[in-house]
């Protein structure tokens, strides 16, 4: 069996990133370029690195 992969609303992926099967993206999220998704991420969230971590939350400014 496949494992999907996830990826909500209002995300920004950079160039050569790397998403294992069954990992989700939440909404609001920017992955940095070359980076390894092995775990979840969740919304509003900036993430980076190989493994990929959330290393800032996004705040709404309206």
């Amino acid at each position: 069996m496949q494992k999907k992969i996830k990826i909500g609303n209002n995300v920004w992926i950079g160039a050569n990133v790397v998403i294992f099967p069954g990992v989700t993206i939440s909404d609001n999220v920017t992955i940095g370029d070359g980076s390894m998704v092995k775990k979840d991420i969740g919304s509003n969230k900036v993430a980076v690195g190989n493994p990929c971590n959330e290393i800032r939350s996004i705040q709404n400014i309206k």
